[in-house]
């Protein structure tokens, strides 16, 4: 997927200061080079988890990380934790 200049990807901004910890929402355009919005969980303590723009290529070497459940995506604010995360239905 190609964006024409002036059409930066936007994806969900969440990243705790610390791993574990909580974290507000926002939404940010990705800087050049990044063209994926990313969620991931960590499946090990402390469980954290974070939203954020990254390179496509990084993100799929992060899939290979069996302690981390990651989505990468390339629409805009695709990266929501809910396929990220292993939710309890």
């Amino acid at each position: 997927l190609l964006f024409a200049a002036g059409e930066a990807l936007s994806c969900h901004r969440c990243v705790p200061n610390r791993a574990g910890d909580e974290c507000e929402i926002t939404v940010e355009t990705c800087k050049p080079g990044k063209d994926a919005c990313a969620a991931a969980s960590f499946l090990t303590p402390p469980y954290g988890h974070y939203q954020k723009c990254m390179a496509m290529s990084d993100c799929k070497l992060l899939r290979l990380n069996a302690y981390i459940k990651i989505k990468c995506c390339a629409e805009d604010q695709c990266n929501t934790l809910d396929d990220a995360q292993n939710t309890a239905d």
